[in-house]
């Protein structure tokens, strides 16, 4: 519950703060390939990387993606500064990288 409150936290931070200079509008765009290929295509266009692990059972999941990720200044800031990919940790790899990155 501590990490929820922490991300939850963090996405308040940075919904209040300005961004001059967004040139992205809409939803999180986020990468369609493996956690492999979202860190060269990062390291490529000199990104950072940003991962958001998810179920579909998941209420807290389900309310970031309707409300923070969908909000255009936010949205605006992941899509023009990282390489954002959405990892379901009930499928088999995404199970794999939640033991790995120790997500519960």
């Amino acid at each position: 519950m501590k990490k929820l409150s922490l991300i939850i936290t963090a996405c308040t931070l940075i919904l209040t703060m300005g961004r001059a200079g967004t040139t992205t509008e809409g939803p999180v765009e986020f990468y369609k390939g493996s956690l492999l290929s979202a860190k060269e295509k990062a390291r490529t266009e000199q990104k950072y990387y940003f991962i958001e692990f998810y179920a579909d059972w998941c209420k807290p999941c389900q309310w970031m993606q309707e409300n923070t990720f969908s909000n255009p200044k936010l949205a605006g800031y992941i899509n023009d500064e990282y390489i954002a990919l959405r990892v379901n940790i009930e499928d088999f790899d995404g199970h794999a990288l939640k033991q790995k990155y120790n997500v519960e």
